[in-house]
């Protein structure tokens, strides 16, 4: 097995769980929108505008969610040692380097990716 593989699957099945779920929460709430009238066909570019949208949020919200998790993955699998670490023993690793921030760094960077 490749370095960071099972921290690979800790940070995908959240990130996409947590994409999906908040992509159908915002999309099912055009409704809200005042002057959205499903039926109208001059209305049809606000429907793409709005799953645009909700598709774009979605994504930077589920990244910052699991961008701690991404921080974990990469410094397992760049580790030069002999031993692995485990995910429990990078995650202290880098806390105790820089605290909580040190988790999120680089995170601006992919948002405006």
């Amino acid at each position: 097995m490749q370095r960071g593989f099972f921290t690979t699957m800790y940070r995908d099945v959240p990130s996409y769980a947590s994409y999906f779920g908040i992509f159908e929460y915002i999309k099912q709430r055009k409704h809200l929108v005042e002057y959205y009238e499903p039926e109208n066909p001059k209305q049809k570019w606000l429907n793409l505008f709005w799953t645009m949208n909700a598709g774009g949020l979605a994504g930077a919200l589920s990244w910052i969610i699991v961008h701690p998790i991404d921080i974990v993955k990469t410094n397992q699998q760049i580790y030069k040692g002999d031993k692995e670490l485990t995910f429990c023993n990078t995650f202290m690793k880098l806390y105790r380097e820089g605290g909580f921030r040190r988790l999120f760094r680089g995170n601006v960077m992919t948002q405006a990716g």
